[in-house]
């Protein structure tokens, strides 16, 4: 069967923070932030639930949670569907959006659900590598040091400077600001990226990704349905 363009019809998040329990916060489990991000992306393409034929859900610390989409379709009355998880890592969510597209592109359906969702929270200090069978792991290495040493051989390689690793962040807090549903919202400037405390060189704490909670979800469709 011949592609098909694929487009977006629908987005949705939950808020970004922390809602652990701990200081006064919310505890919100996990599977509510999923659902939430779903229903909103449900209600932003302004289509029937039921004419979603197929749903990928990118989750990655869900420790001994079985079927982590399956619970959140439940819980938004998305029954009878196949639902499958994607555990890639950083790449989890972008996995899911990648293989609704293609089931699309290719014809096997018209309508798709995309999601991911994560509660880190929970977890204290820098998030380890795989513990218990990696090696570098075993000797203290940690995601932190793994992007640190990425971050300088890019600089050996091609010249980066730190100042223009910083704009990342400054161009991030600077989209943050217009989203209502981020956890930072206050911009930055270089030098306050640099000037922010060293956790690995050449990254800075402004540079390094919070243990935070939250969820996102996409619907794709068809051309001929969009």
């Amino acid at each position: 069967m011949a592609d098909r363009d694929v487009y977006v019809i629908g987005v949705g998040m939950s808020k970004f923070g922390r809602f652990n329990g701990q200081k006064g916060r919310p505890n919100i489990p996990v599977i509510d932030l999923g659902a939430e991000a779903v229903e909103a992306a449900i209600q932003d393409a302004g289509i029937d639930r039921k004419r979603i034929e197929y749903a990928y859900c990118g989750m990655v610390f869900s420790g001994a949670m079985q079927g982590p989409g399956q619970l959140v379709l439940r819980d938004v009355g998305l029954l009878g569907i196949p639902i499958e998880n994607v555990k890639n890592a950083c790449a989890s969510g972008t996995g899911a959006v990648h293989e609704i597209y293609t089931g699309i592109k290719k014809g096997l359906y018209d309508i798709g659900l995309a999601f991911g969702m994560e509660k880190l929270s929970i977890m204290r200090g820098a998030l380890p590598l795989g513990v218990g069978f990696d090696h570098e792991a075993s000797m203290g290495m940690a995601m932190t040091g793994k992007y640190a040493m990425r971050a300088i051989r890019h600089m050996h390689k091609y010249g980066t400077t730190i100042e223009q690793l910083a704009m990342v962040v400054v161009k991030s807090r600077e989209n943050a600001s217009k989203n209502p549903y981020a956890m930072f919202r206050d911009p930055v400037t270089v030098e306050d990226v640099l000037n922010s405390r060293m956790i690995a060189d050449p990254l800075t704490l402004y540079q390094c990704c919070p243990n935070n909670d939250g969820a996102a979800a996409a619907i794709l469709a068809s051309e001929e349905v969009a």
